[in-house]
Formats: structure tokens, C-alpha cells, sequence
């Protein structure tokens, strides 16, 4: 037999299994092909892989049945009918599958298959398999496609790999943060870059040094408020508009030379208050 294999992308959606072509390609050799592999006009197989690696290793010619073409969602119903109901899948594997029918059949409609919901449900449903497992595995297929195969092939089940997925995610936006925050400080970043102090170290100074600028500040904001009002203050024993003001306001706001006498200035007047 020498034709190559050609399947559906609906065919590929169900695991092979080693054990499953080893027996059948056995019972082939024993009492012949019982159960036709279904494929289309130009041979390509929308049910019976394991049947096909069967017949090679049995060194038989498979004895196919062609079924009429149809669109992508009417092929992948039939396989769902022919081959899903009937295997002896695990529910992870259920859900790795109709994952990849909903992201083939309507990613380019929106990657959470916005306004197709009644058909995705119609594809969890027909494979079998739950809301959020399918869910769940539809996001490891689009971020974590190792993840996504240990699923698929049966080798893990859904909820603990996505729950470790979702822990090493965040995991991965605590870093990236941290990094971002230390990249803020050029000098500190410089001796991290350099090796000279490791991260924990790193963040240990830089959130110090940004908790000491926050307070410088919330001191000049305090300052700033403080002259406002002494402003306003002044225009109501003297009856000016402090709009009039407000570009010389403007300019000694912004005069940190200024800010630090007024501060001083305002210290002295709250220790003369307290007398």
C-alpha cells in the first residue's frame, strides 16, 4: 500500500492511539476490514485514521466509503457523529477538540467567537464536552500550545493545567512589572544590568527611593495648596481678583527655589501659631 495519508482538519481534531491501530491493525490481519473509512472524493479521511495506520501495518488495501463534501461546520457534525460519541475519549480530550473546531471554524470572526455562541455551544455539545473545560482549553491553545497538546493527547486533564497556566502567567506579569519599575531608576537599573545586585535587592531600593519621591510630592502639592489659600486670602483683605494673578501664580508654583522659602517661611508662621 503505497498511498499516503491524507486527512480532514475534522479528522485531526480526535487524538490518535498507539494502542488502539496495534489491536485493530491485529484484527485486520485476523478477520479483514469490517467498518469502511469514510473519505471524500479525493480520498482525503474524515473518519478512520487509526483504521488507515492499521491497514499499513497489517499490509492490507483499506476499503474506504466516499461521503459527499459539504461545508467545514457539515464535515465536522459527521465527524462528531461517526467518531466522537463512540471512543473512549477523556473529558480533557472532548474539550481540546471542540477548542480547536470553534477556533478553526470562527476565529477570524472574533477570537472569543463573539455572536457565534449558540454554535459554539452546538460544538462543545456535540463533542461531548463541558462550557468551561472548552473555554479553558480554547485559552491554552491560543497561549500555551505545549500546555494545550499534554491536554489533547490525554496525558493531562483540563482545570489543574489551566490553573497552573493562569499561576505562571501571573507569575510572568509580577516580573515584568517589577522590571519596569526598576528600569524607572536609571542608576539602580545599571548595577542590576550589571549584575552588581539582584532583583529582590533592586526593588528593595527602588520602591524606597519612589516612596520618598512620592512624599516630596505630596509635600510640594501641600505647599502649593497652602500658598493658594494664603492668595486667596490676601485678595479678600484687598479686594483683587486672584485670576488677575494667576500667570505670576503659575510661575512661582512651578519655582522650587520659592517652594522651599515659602515652606519655611509657612513652618515659622505654624510654630508662631502654636506658641
Amino acid at each position: 500500500m503505497n498511498t499516503k495519508m491524507k486527512t480532514h482538519w475534522v479528522a485531526d481534531l480526535f487524538p490518535l492511539n498507539e494502542d488502539d491501530i496495534k489491536s485493530i491493525a491485529e484484527d485486520i490481519k485476523a478477520n479483514g476490514q469490517l467498518v469502511p473509512i469514510k473519505v471524500l472524493k479525493d480520498g482525503t479521511i474524515i473518519d478512520g485514521r487509526n483504521r488507515w495506520m492499521a491497514c499499513e501495518r497489517a499490509g492490507v488495501e483499506p476499503i474506504v466509503e466516499v461521503v459527499e463534501d459539504g461545508s467545514d461546520e457539515e464535515m465536522l457534525t459527521l465527524s462528531c457523529s461517526l467518531n466522537g460519541k463512540r471512543r473512549n475519549l477523556k473529558p480533557g480530550q472532548r474539550a481540546a477538540g471542540a477548542a480547536e473546531a470553534i477556533e478553526r471554524l470562527y476565529a477570524e470572526e472574533g477570537k472569543a467567537h463573539k455572536g457565534k455562541k449558540s454554535k459554539a455551544a452546538m460544538i462543545h455539545g456535540n463533542f461531548g464536552a463541558g462550557k468551561v473545560a472548552t473555554e479553558q482549553c480554547l485559552t491554552l491553545l491560543r497561549n500555551d500550545k505545549e500546555r494545550f497538546l499534554s491536554i489533547k493527547d490525554g496525558g493531562a486533564a483540563v482545570d489543574p493545567t489551566y490553573k497552573e497556566f493562569k499561576a505562571i502567567k501571573a507569575e510572568r506579569t509580577k516580573i515584568d512589572n517589577e522590571l519596569r519599575l526598576i528600569a524607572e531608576f536609571q542608576d539602580v537599573d545599571d548595577k542590576f544590568q550589571a549584575g552588581k545586585i539582584d532583583r529582590a535587592e533592586a526593588l528593595v531600593l527602588v520602591r524606597r527611593m519612589k516612596s520618598e519621591a512620592d512624599d516630596r510630592a505630596k509635600e510640594s502639592r501641600r505647599r502649593i495648596d497652602s500658598f493658594k489659600n494664603l492668595l486667596e486670602g490676601v485678595s479678600a483683605c484687598h479686594k483683587f481678583d486672584p485670576a488677575e494673578c494667576s500667570t505670576a501664580f503659575q510661575e512661582l508654583a512651578s519655582d522650587k527655589k520659592f517652594l522651599e522659602c515659602f515652606g519655611m517661611g509657612l513652618g515659622a508662621l505654624e510654630e508662631m501659631n502654636n506658641c
